[in-house]
């Protein structure tokens, strides 16, 4: 084995052209025949690759004065940009038919912390809080099973 090699670091940039280059020449042929394949042996995905692909690098603003907002199945596969002044809520609704591994980013631009709400029957497992840690960090939730989220990225230590 060898030591001290790491591997390459991806930019941001390669991985948005990538993902045009993927739409535009891939999904319309090869993966649409593994979406089909993936429809004819699946029961539990209904989101096929191609609807994933588009939703891909979309941003979804929330306005500098909301202070609650409950996400929507077609918040899934995007990144949530809070541009909130002020503390925000954002409930993660139980039963809205989100599909296993639908993953979900948030983004605090603005100098509002995020707090993740888990609205009734729902647990979002996390380390520590279920808060952002400062302004421009990064969190992601993945549905895990049914009404069961993780939570990853840069989240409030206390």
């Amino acid at each position: 084995m060898t030591t001290g090699l790491r591997p390459p670091r991806v930019l941001l940039e390669d991985l948005r052209e990538f993902t045009r280059w993927c739409k535009a020449q891939v999904l319309p042929t090869a993966l649409s025949e593994l979406v089909d394949d993936i429809g004819a042996t699946s029961t539990t995905t209904t989101t096929t690759i191609t609807e994933i692909a588009d939703k891909l690098w979309t941003i979804f603003d929330i306005a500098a004065d909301i202070t609650a907002f409950v996400l929507q199945k077609s918040n899934e596969f995007v990144m949530v940009r809070s541009l909130a002044s002020s503390a925000i809520s954002i409930t993660v609704p139980a039963d809205q038919e989100f599909d296993i591994g639908t993953q979900i980013s948030f983004y605090q631009k603005g100098a509002g912390q995020i707090t993740l709400v888990a609205d009734a029957g729902v647990t979002l497992n996390t380390p520590t809080t279920l808060k952002s840690e400062s302004q421009y960090s990064t969190m992601t939730i993945i549905q895990e099973a049914g009404n069961e989220w993780m939570v990853a990225g840069r989240i409030a230590a206390t």
